[in-house]
């Protein structure tokens, strides 16, 4: 597990959280001070960590999670995601299923309309 900050007069103004193993970092999430966002905070700590993989034997920097513009700064490669649900076959499954494909698009739905 690596955390990692960027500070600004020792108060954390970026964060990243992310996993090593199999000479790969797989960044899972990230975070800036909304205050300073027009420095880019997180793309100063993105390139620090990003030199920092690659001076210590990492081969590989894994973004995850879905296609996002920031990525693309970055890399033009892209896997394919596959999801992968296990439910119980109980009532409490067959619920969670059911809010999963039907209630989750709906209140999509429904926030579109919204904005």
């Amino acid at each position: 597990m690596r955390l990692s900050f960027l500070r600004l007069d020792g108060r954390p103004i970026a964060f990243q959280y992310g996993l090593e193993g199999g000479r790969c970092h797989y960044f899972l999430k990230g975070g800036v001070d909304p205050a300073y966002l027009r420095f880019a905070p997180g793309k100063l700590l993105l390139r620090t960590m990003l030199e920092r993989a690659f001076a210590s034997d990492l081969v590989r920097f894994d973004f995850g999670g879905e296609d996002e513009a920031f990525k693309r700064e970055w890399t033009h490669a892209a896997r394919e995601l596959i999801r992968l649900d296990a439910l119980a076959s109980s009532p409490p499954g067959f619920a969670e299923w059911a809010a999963f494909a039907y209630a989750r698009p709906l209140a999509r739905r429904l926030l579109a309309l919204r904005r």
